[in-house]
């Protein structure tokens, strides 16, 4: 039987070999879903790379600990939209 500490170890040594590969936002959805202790780790991560509006979403549904930070950074995405579409409209009047 294999002990919880020799399972995190190993998670956490192929963590490290994936972060050296620079993962996708994809693969750290995958690892937000699957990994339950890497999910934090995955989430801080993901928040790190310029998330888009969807990379958000899925934080604030799967990552409880970064569920207020993906919120603010989602509202500020969103206001940040609506002025440049103003602007868009401003200019093609």
């Amino acid at each position: 039987m294999v002990l919880k500490e020799e399972v995190e170890a190993k998670l956490e040594n192929l963590w490290k070999k994936l972060l050296a590969q620079e993962p996708s936002n994809e693969d750290l959805w995958y690892i937000i879903k699957h990994v339950k202790p890497l999910r934090e780790e995955a989430g801080e991560r993901l928040l790190k790379q310029g998330p888009s509006v969807e990379d958000l979403r899925y934080i604030i549904e799967h990552v409880e600990t970064l569920r207020e930070e993906a919120k603010r950074l989602l509202e500020r995405d969103q206001t940040a939209s609506k002025i440049i579409g103003e602007m868009e409209r401003i200019i093609s009047a």
